[in-house]
């Protein structure tokens, strides 16, 4: 279900920047425009404040961060559920893991959310945090800084924490594998490069993309790609080496 719900977010964010698709993509349809500004909502809630970040996906439903300290759980029909006040300063960013929710305060803390709003523990990561926190397997997290990236176990203790080249505004996203893809800042030859780092803290191998990268997401075959010329591909895993697939 999660996976579904990215694979809208990111098909939403190609249309409103390209504004068609071809379907033929996909299948042998003909090509078509849409427009999501004329499609009508099957339900809209009403919030207590502007959202800071993107609704993301839960067990019970779905989730806001917004910008009066508070997270709003409401339900698939959009029923809310319950509205809680977090402890500290949102910095914007909001992640689930199952029915559970973390959330970056006061730039460097995170905070665990169980599935009726209450915070099960609040800890200080030793630099600024400036990506949701990735959800990995077995319930470990992943921060991320402009030049770190550190694991932390379900109980908020961390495992681990690596020093890494400056990292890009992309998102750190996870493999079908469970291991993660980082994206540096610095092209090679106008080619964006990426990191796959194991849930264990050792970096896998170093990617070189065939351009530069513009947006990436998460889906059930591998990650979604699109670069700054429009096309798009798709890297996967296989053989414990990442390929490309299209």
């Amino acid at each position: 279900m999660k996976n579904n719900f990215l694979k809208i977010l990111f098909f939403a964010f190609l249309f409103s920047h390209f504004f068609s698709i071809e379907e033929n993509i996909y299948g042998n349809s003909p090509q078509r425009t849409v427009n999501i500004a004329e499609q009508s909502p099957s339900w809209q809630t009403v919030l207590g404040g502007k959202a800071l970040a993107s609704p993301v996906e839960t067990d019970y439903g779905f989730a806001v961060l917004n910008d009066g300290r508070m997270i709003c759980a409401f339900s698939p029909d959009g029923t809310i559920l319950w509205q809680k006040a977090i402890n500290g300063k949102p910095s914007g960013f909001l992640s689930s893991w199952n029915d559970f929710l973390y959330t970056v305060t006061d730039n460097s803390s995170i905070q665990l959310i169980n599935p009726s709003g209450t915070s099960l523990w609040k800890i200080n990561c030793p630099f600024k945090i400036l990506y949701p926190v990735l959800a990995g397997r077995d319930g470990r997290f992943f921060a991320s800084g402009k030049e770190n990236f550190a694991c932390y176990g379900i109980e908020g203790k961390r495992k681990w924490n690596l020093s890494l080249p400056p990292l890009s505004s992309i998102n750190p996203l996870s493999f079908e594998d469970g291991s993660i893809l980082v994206f540096i800042e610095k092209l090679r030859d106008k080619k964006s490069i990426g990191l796959r780092i194991s849930p264990f803290g050792e970096i896998i191998e170093e990617i070189t993309f065939s351009g530069e990268i513009l947006q990436a997401e998460e889906c059930n075959s591998g990650i979604l790609i699109v670069f700054t010329d429009s096309s798009m591909g798709l890297c996967s895993i296989e053989n414990n080496i990442a390929v490309s697939k299209w």
